[in-house]
């Protein structure tokens, strides 16, 4: 199992959602998403 964390702004999350999400599928992923630089919420794979 690999497991990755990344950090993205809001702004990238919303513009690449959809290649984010296929990007998880590949691999067990927790994306910290920041705005301002300040963490702003989590999204991980479901098998987490």
């Amino acid at each position: 199992m690999v497991e990755s964390q990344t950090i993205l702004p809001v702004t990238k999350v919303k513009r690449e959602l959809l290649e984010i999400l296929k990007a998880m599928e590949e691999d067990y992923a927790t994306l910290t998403v920041t705005r301002n630089g300040e963490p702003v919420g989590i999204i991980m794979t479901p098998d987490r």
